[in-house]
């Protein structure tokens, strides 16, 4: 989000952000947790006229995630 005004963050790229991060990270939801309060604390402040984009996101589930590493694991042998 580093480049981004918050009025040019909208759901897509928070479902990215969170897509990727469920990648990297186990507890994943930490960071889904604290992104979604800075944002709704940016839209209490006036900084933002935007709602919570985060409030949209469909969080991946651990079966997605096995999904994920199976194919990709089978991709690279």
């Amino acid at each position: 989000f580093g480049d981004l005004d918050l009025n040019q963050i909208d759901t897509d790229i928070c479902q990215q952000f969170v897509t990727e991060m469920s990648r990297i990270y186990k507890h994943y939801n930490a960071i889904y947790n604290y992104a979604s309060l800075v944002y709704e604390f940016a839209y209490k402040k006036g900084y933002t006229d935007q709602r919570n984009p985060f409030e949209k996101v469909i969080l991946p589930t651990r079966k997605q995630r096995a999904m994920e590493k199976s194919e990709t694991q089978f991709l690279n042998v």
